[in-house]
């Protein structure tokens, strides 16, 4: 587990939300994306070293590609 301090580069779950245009739930990115939050001192808020916004980026760009392709098998008759 990392422990980020208040000199860390971090992302809050809601500035994550603001560069995406939309909102995902930190169960969500962990669950499903696997990206673990950092345990941090600034309070109860989830929060992501800098770092780990392109991780996310690419994790679901790749989870909407694969619900894409499940979704055109289900259309097919």
């Amino acid at each position: 587990m990392t422990i980020a301090t208040p000199t860390d580069s971090v992302l809050t779950l809601a500035e994550v939300n603001a560069k995406l245009g939309f909102a995902l739930t930190d169960a969500f990115v962990a669950q499903t994306l696997g990206v673990r939050s950092l345990t941090s001192l600034f309070g109860p808020r989830t929060t992501y070293a800098a770092e780990q916004f392109q991780q996310i980026c690419e994790r679901l760009v790749a989870h909407v590609a694969a619900v894409s392709v499940q979704a055109a098998i289900e259309v097919k008759p």
